[in-house]
C-alpha cells in the first residue's frame, strides 16, 4: 500500500518553494513502521551555491519545523531538494 504525500502549506522561508511530507515504510524487527519525511523544495538563487542554499535552510530549520508543527505534522527526518 502506498501512501500519498501530504502537502504542507504555511512554510514561509525565502528559499523554500514548496514543502510536503512523504510517508516511508521502515521495517523495525517484524513490525512495519511509517516514517514521516519533510521534503523541502528549495529555490536556487544565482549568487548562492547549492551548499549555501542548504546551509541557509539548515540555519533556519527550527523556524521551519515550528511552522510545520503548528499544522500538527510530525516529522521524523528532513530532505532538502534543489532545483
Amino acid at each position: 500500500m502506498l501512501l500519498q504525500p501530504t502537502i504542507v502549506t504555511g512554510i514561509t522561508h525565502p528559499l523554500v518553494a514548496s514543502a510536503f511530507v512523504k510517508h516511508r515504510f521502515n521495517m523495525v524487527g517484524n513490525r512495519r513502521q511509517v516514517e514521516e519525511v519533510l521534503v523541502l523544495d528549495a529555490h536556487r538563487i544565482s549568487d548562492l551555491t547549492g551548499e549555501d542554499v542548504q546551509a541557509a535552510i539548515l540555519a533556519d530549520m527550527d523556524m521551519i519545523l515550528a511552522q510545520a508543527q503548528r499544522r500538527a505534522i510530525a516529522v521524523d527526518s528532513i530532505e532538502i531538494r534543489l532545483h
